[in-house]
């Protein structure tokens, strides 16, 4: 998300909160097969709607505040 190919993100409970929230990347560093997968998996969503990707990270941080995004809605599971 904060590198923008990413736009939204799911989670089972919901917030009324709206507003800056800051993103914090995992503790957990990712093997080569998780990034290339991912990578994969995002190169096919843009091919399949059409639009240019923004560029993949060239690192992936851990045990970071990566950046931040402001959350502007929630939408149930139904809407989504």
């Amino acid at each position: 998300m904060v590198h923008g190919f990413k736009r939204f993100e799911g989670r089972e409970w919901s917030t009324k909160y709206r507003g800056p929230l800051w993103i914090h990347a995992t503790s957990k560093k990712p093997t080569p097969e998780e990034i290339q997968a991912l990578e994969s998996a995002y190169e096919s969503h843009y091919a399949m709607i059409g639009e240019d990707r923004p560029p993949f990270p060239q690192r992936y941080p851990t045990s970071a505040v990566i950046g931040r995004l402001d959350l502007i809605d929630v939408l149930t599971l139904d809407q989504y």
